[in-house]
């Protein structure tokens, strides 16, 4: 019986590498290659032919002043301490490319600098800023020329996703894309692991491929966020 129950030791213990074995491959398998990846971007989120949008900006900041402790790192953390301090209106053009050129500034209100929102006052509309964009293809192009890149599954914000990691020198890249719609719905820029940009991408269906609905763009450097509303689509 004890010659037997060793021998079943055995065949278990043989079983386990197995299954272990056999488990780290289907995970390896489970994440597809970066090309195919960024393969399956462009094709659920580059238009087939320019399209024309509206964007609605808004600007705020946080008010280092009032608050010697408002810079973050979180797009999602500027609140209270926060002032807007610019909205604005824009036509722009989404290229094949993934691009938005702004094609005519509608409209620029400046916010006078006050804790008080009563307070805030219209500025003149002179000297329009340019709408600030944002393209993750850009950079999953540029993953895709690099030696360094790496790939896991993550999840950001109870999505799963593919993680993408890369550096170029100084820099580095970190993509987050849906793995249900193939959005990058999240996207970091680095210089020497310092934040420089921080990216979340909102998305609806329209015409067979995804548009953006809403960015969030996050500059840590001057704790500035700029919001990016979407809307009046049509070719």
């Amino acid at each position: 019986m004890k010659i037997l129950n060793n021998h079943h030791k055995q065949l278990a213990t043989g079983l386990c590498c197995i299954l272990a074995a056999f488990a780290t491959t289907t995970e390896a398998e489970d994440i597809p290659t970066l090309n195919a990846i960024v393969s399956n971007v462009a094709k659920a989120t580059m238009p087939s032919r320019n399209y024309s949008a509206t964007v609605h900006q808004k600007v705020f900041q946080a008010n280092v002043l009032a608050s010697p402790t408002a810079k973050t790192s979180s797009a999602f953390a500027l609140s209270a301490s926060t002032n807007e301090i610019e909205e604005a209106d824009f036509t722009v053009n989404g290229e094949t490319t993934g691009a938005f050129r702004v094609t005519k500034g509608v409209s620029l209100k400046w916010m006078v600098q006050s804790t008080n929102a009563v307070s805030k006052a219209a500025a003149p509309t002179q000297n329009m800023r340019l709408m600030l964009t944002v393209n993750p293809m850009n950079a999953l192009r540029h993953i895709e020329k690099l030696n360094s890149a790496t790939i896991t599954n993550d999840l950001y914000q109870g999505i799963p996703c593919y993680k993408i990691s890369a550096t170029d020198d100084r820099f580095g890249f970190v993509v987050w894309v849906n793995k249900t719609n193939w959005a990058v719905c999240h996207q970091m820029i680095l210089q020497d692991s310092s934040t420089l940009l921080e990216t979340d991408f909102e998305y609806e269906k329209w015409n067979g491929f995804l548009v953006p609905t809403h960015t969030t763009i996050f500059k840590p450097s001057n704790s500035t966020r700029v919001d990016q509303e979407f809307s009046g689509l049509s070719y």
